[in-house]
């Protein structure tokens, strides 16, 4: 009986010294030389320790646009660029070179795509950029950007405003760089389509002057590229540098009349219709 129990207090021992954790109140040895207790009563660690609950971990389900004031899942584009002037300079410039076919407009508005894609297009603003691209004194004027002819020097290559309606008066060719108010008003003969249906590559599509006037995000101009369907259509536009090419998507009646050109303009909260200029020739395409 002696003998027993003597070597049940020797398997308690020896298992404490190899396995202390399964006993609470143990002290064993770290190797160290110095002892060490796993009784939780006297601030050991737990059996089972979960480090994030001593570091403010996450949740279980993280969203990390939360933490971080990211987008909502529909981004509204147009709610991230900047709208154009109210007023341009030298209203009486002349277009230049005569009529566009629509093919050189889009052509020339996927020249300042590349551009802003290659990263040489410079920071959108809205200041004012003279024609020749240089400012009273010659220097060259920081917010302007070239047309895609000539050389690099007034009057064989024209300058235009890094903005929306500037990229548009670029893509037309036009002698200055107007605004969206002015291609409302009558810039480049445009005049308002009576159905939206009918866009077509070298149109305008414009921000009425009501909504933008109760919109934070001002005045804008996209330049209508081709339809994808009968809801959705491409265009380019300069309200960002660099310059976008995306899709737009059109909010219509029941009766199929397109009320808005631009549903997901949501945060600026505008109406968007259809301009047409005689000067651009569709004729070509």
């Amino acid at each position: 009986m002696r003998t027993m129990k003597s070597n049940l207090v020797t398997a308690l021992a020896i298992s404490c010294v190899l396995a202390p954790s399964l006993f609470t109140g143990c002290t064993g040895n770290d190797g160290t030389g110095n002892a060490y207790s796993d009784d939780d009563s006297q601030g050991g660690d737990p059996e089972i320790v979960d480090p994030d609950g001593q570091e403010g971990g996450d949740p279980e389900t993280v969203d990390p646009d939360g933490q971080e004031g990211g987008d909502p899942e529909i981004v509204d584009p147009d709610s991230q660029e900047g709208g154009d002037p109210e007023t341009v300079d030298d209203a009486s410039s002349p277009v230049l070179n005569g009529d566009s076919p629509a093919t050189q407009v889009i052509s020339r508005a996927k020249y300042w795509y590349d551009e802003g894609q290659a990263g040489r297009m410079g920071d959108y603003t809205n200041n004012r950029c003279p024609i020749t691209g240089l400012d009273g004194d010659g220097t060259k004027d920081k917010s302007c950007h070239r047309d895609p002819e000539g050389n690099g020097v007034y009057p064989n290559t024209h300058f235009y405003r890094r903005d929306c309606s500037g990229m548009a008066s670029m893509a037309l060719h036009m002698g200055r760089s107007t605004n969206t108010a002015g291609f409302r008003s009558g810039d480049f003969d445009f005049e308002k389509l009576g159905d939206d249906r009918d866009a077509k590559p070298g149109d305008l599509v414009l921000s009425t002057a009501t909504s933008s006037a109760n919109s934070p995000c001002r005045n804008h101009t996209i330049i209508f590229e081709k339809w994808i369907d009968g809801k959705s259509w491409k265009g380019y536009s300069g309200g960002s540098m660099p310059p976008r090419h995306q899709t737009y998507y059109v909010s219509k009646k029941a009766d199929g009349a397109i009320v808005n050109m631009d549903k997901n303009d949501s945060s600026c909260d505008r109406v968007f219709h259809v301009w047409r200029s005689p000067h651009v020739l569709h004729d070509t395409l």
